[in-house]
């Protein structure tokens, strides 16, 4: 595969094979350059080139290897999933550890304190990886990257009427079905006979028996690649890709073995769509309705099976949730609103946060509202402070578990259940609930250094794009490569040519004015050794002083002679001419 789809080719002094081996080596072991340098006995250039070359002949294998999205039948009849019709997979996070720069380390250190990048998977029933987002920092919770990669425009898709199994750190909304909380759930409690005593735990019980595939599809892939089980040696860029090949081979090997020697070892609990897909995470009656309804159904189920009277079943009523209204939070909208305007302007050209920056903020808010009376202390630094601990506040309400950040109504959301138990044990956050904070995005710039931002987020399309463009622009690179190669050769010829032109004519240039100086000299010489002749007419001079200048040899001879000499060879000249 690696040679006909990935373009894998061998070179002079490694076949394809010994590439892969390399490859694999590293993934498998996680060692060092310097051990595969012993091993197959190849320097450390040659070992990282050929690591990397394999690496991106992967990634073009990614449509062969993962699977396609499969919604549960309405005849299904696995006991785990056939209560679950119309879900499409199972869906969850995990976090793999990496080295990042020391500036970096806030932003990627999670709530363990490890420095890791947060990993949204989703797999099949049959334990194989269908889609993969890596890059996110591990300080982010799951539901913020499930959030990302549902708006990217080549990001994970769900039809409408169809939804994903995720745990209780996301969202209970349409599309994606989520457990109760305060319940029962993992499947170590339903051991030893114990059995759910109401809806609730049961549909936790089933829920959680269907969804911890997605956590035996993560145990599998670290218990096989050592690579993703310490901090890589590698940058986060080409980390991602690692994790995303790590993520094909598992699929190439479940799919080609007949027994998969890691499927027992590892614990029992630990797309294009032509239809309307899910646009947005959120809260809804309506789906909340659905979850009630779908346990109530599951838990009489239940009752049924262990041989229960009828008379003592009891029939489990829905709870409308109410509508909340949503209220403005803020000290002052037109303060607010010049003061966060005033901000961005100075932030944009890296002017905020230095001295003498509430000095220019007073400035700039003047020169908005003249006679505000505006100073910067107290006005300015009281009205930042507090906006800096409201804004605080909503970034890590908007990425605790189980919430969410409405863009559109500029509010934190999540269940009423997530609600009444996260203000239990942070009771200022009642303030919030519900409220609006219209700034909150572009404050997120500013104070947003050391916290998650996804600058390093890759889902699989985006690999598999980039990868594909790559081979056809290294295509085009190489014929632009040939034509430049040519052209510039024959401007290299035409810059020696026009060299040599240009000494050529120095050099003729510079001979013309010798020769003509010397001519001028030599001219001089006759007049002055003529003149000095005594006995001849002008014209008789003339005739000498034009028969010297036309011989070099004559007017050699006559320099030479001697003074008494001289008169007699200018007579044999004019005689001679006669």
């Amino acid at each position: 595969m690696l040679d006909e789809i990935g373009g894998l080719k061998p070179t002079r002094n490694m076949l394809v094979d010994e590439q892969v081996a390399i490859f694999l080596h590293i993934l498998s072991h996680h060692v060092k350059n310097r051990v595969i340098q012993f091993r197959f006995g190849w320097s450390g250039e040659t070992v990282s080139r050929y690591f990397h070359t394999v690496l991106k002949t992967m990634i073009p294998l990614m449509p062969h290897l993962f699977k396609k999205l499969e919604a549960v039948a309405d005849d299904s009849t696995d006991e785990r999933w056939k209560w679950l019709k119309g879900c499409l997979d199972a869906l969850d996070g995990t976090h793999i550890r990496i080295r990042v720069p020391r500036e970096d380390q806030p932003r990627y250190r999670n709530r363990k304190g490890e420095i890791t990048t947060n990993v949204l998977g989703v797999c099949t029933r049959d334990e194989l990886f269908v889609y993969i987002m890596p890059g996110w920092e591990g300080s982010v919770v799951d539901s913020r990257v499930l959030q990302s990669t549902i708006l990217k425009p080549n990001g994970l898709k769900v039809p409408e009427g169809q939804y994903y199994l995720v745990d209780a750190g996301f969202i209970n909304g349409p599309g994606f079905l989520a457990p109760y909380r305060g319940q029962r759930y993992h499947l170590s409690e339903w051991r030893e006979g114990r059995n759910p005593t109401n809806p609730k735990e049961c549909f936790n019980m089933r829920h959680s028996s269907a969804r911890n595939v997605i956590e035996r599809c993560f145990g599998m892939l670290k218990k096989r690649w050592a690579i993703l089980r310490n901090p890589s040696f590698y940058p986060v860029r080409t980390h991602n890709r690692i994790i995303l090949c790590c993520c094909l081979l598992h699929n190439l090997i479940r799919e080609h073995s007949v027994l998969d020697p890691l499927e027992n070892q590892v614990y029992e609990d630990t797309q294009q769509v032509d239809c309307d897909i899910v646009g947005t995470i959120e809260t809804s009656n309506a789906w909340t309705a659905f979850r009630d309804t779908l346990a109530v159904d599951m838990f009489n189920d239940f009752r049924g099976r262990r041989g229960l009277n009828h008379h003592h079943r009891r029939r489990f009523w829905v709870k409308q949730h109410s509508n909340h209204r949503f209220e403005a939070f803020s000290l002052d909208p037109v303060l607010d609103e010049m003061l966060v305007q005033s901000v961005m302007e100075l932030f944009e050209i890296r002017q905020f946060e230095k001295k003498e920056s509430n000095k220019k903020l007073q400035k700039k808010m003047v020169e908005k509202w003249l006679g505000c009376g505006i100073k910067a202390n107290p006005h300015i630094q009281s009205c930042l402070k507090t906006m800096k601990v409201n804004w605080s506040a909503v970034y890590e309400l908007a990425n605790a578990s189980g919430f969410g950040w409405d863009p559109v109504r500029n509010c934190v959301y999540a269940d009423d259940a997530v609600w009444n138990q996260y203000i239990k044990t942070h009771p200022k956050a009642a303030a919030w609930c519900h409220k609006t904070f219209p700034h909150y995005d572009e404050l997120t710039k500013v104070w947003a250094k050391d916290r998650a931002t996804g600058i390093g987020m890759e889902d699989t399309n985006d690999m598999y794009e980039e990868a594909s463009s790559s081979s056809s622009k290294k295509m085009k690179r190489a014929c632009v490569d040939r034509d430049d190669k040519y052209v510039e050769a024959l401007k290299q010829m035409s810059r020696m040519m026009d060299i040599t032109v240009k000494e050529a004519s120095e050099k003729l240039t510079d001979k013309l004015c010798a020769s003509f100086d010397r001519s001028a000299n030599e001219d001089a010489l006759i007049v002055e050794e003529l003149q000095k002749l005594v006995g001849f007419t002008p014209l008789e001079l003339y005739h000498a002083h034009e028969k010297l200048k036309s011989s070099k040899m004559l007017w050699s001879l006559f320099n030479e002679a001697l003074v008494e000499s001289k008169e007699n060879f200018i007579h044999g000249i004019i005689g001679g001419m006669e």
